[in-house]
């Protein structure tokens, strides 16, 4: 091969490394478009609608490459009752084939950050829900439309009427005060926040691989403080011990009453 092909092959490698590579969708009128296919309902259950409740806000990224559109959504929340702390992140990906934006697939938190990936059912054409049925926020996509005994709670909050918050681009300034909150910081893997086709190899949100046991329990420790997690099973434990206390105190009282009366008689 002479100079001129190994130039011609290099810039074809080069236009296939560029083409290969996520960008960002810039145009707003297609952003806008993308965005409204590829926002997904959230519902919960009547029960746990006042512990789940609506995002606070919701943030947004939409890539493309080659002819599909990946669009990164980040809710946030501004505290979680069970486990108790401020803030909660949820991200959710969405890939959507370009033609037709078709949503192909969709990964979720499915527990304690762990990447759930949900691959559209064949011939599935139309939009699926979330469900979030804890109180800690676990997310699982249902192809399909929700029973009637579910309620939504984005993007319409259907108990109050009232829509949701509008979608905002994460900017790198967003990004920042999210990730340098002195309390439950943004921890949301680099790689997925530049590239959400990525999320098709991750195992975690935060860490990309899965991570071990020690790294859950430290997660635990720093975000939710062991002081607090600690006094609120102390609380629990003496809760329980008290009732455990006045059951016992009933059942003696009744039972050395019937004793008595049985020993007059």
């Amino acid at each position: 091969m002479d100079e001129a092909g190994i130039e011609e092959l290099y810039a074809r490698l080069s236009r296939n490394h560029t083409e290969l590579r996520p960008r960002l969708v810039r145009d707003q009128g297609r952003v806008r478009e993308i965005l409204g296919r590829a926002i997904i309902p959230i519902y919960t259950t009547k029960s746990m609608h006042r512990i789940v409740g609506p995002p606070d806000r919701v943030y947004y990224r939409v890539y493309e490459r080659g002819d599909e559109y990946a669009v990164l959504f980040l809710y946030e929340w501004g505290v979680q009752y069970i486990p108790p702390h401020k803030y909660d992140y949820e991200p959710v990906v969405v890939i959507l084939d370009k033609h037709g934006l078709r949503i192909k697939e969709v990964y979720v938190d499915g527990y304690h950050y762990l990447v759930d990936r949900n691959d559209a059912p064949l011939g599935f054409g139309g939009k699926p829900f979330i469900l979030i049925d804890n109180p800690w926020r676990a997310m699982e996509v249902k192809w399909g439309d929700p029973d009637r005994s579910l309620v939504m709670v984005y993007p319409l909050d259907e108990r109050t009427g009232k829509l949701g918050p509008k979608p905002v681009f994460l900017s790198k300034r967003i990004l920042e005060d999210l990730t340098s909150r002195p309390e439950n910081p943004l921890k949301l893997h680099p790689r997925i926040l530049g590239d959400p086709f990525s999320v098709r190899y991750a195992k975690h949100w935060a860490t990309f691989e899965e991570p071990d046991i020690q790294d859950y329990l430290d997660d635990i420790t720093t975000n939710y403080g062991l002081k607090t997690v600690t006094s609120s099973l102390l609380d629990a434990f003496r809760s329980l011990l008290e009732r455990i206390r006045d059951f016992l105190y009933r059942f003696i009282g009744s039972h050395g009453k019937k004793r008595l009366r049985s020993l007059n008689e």
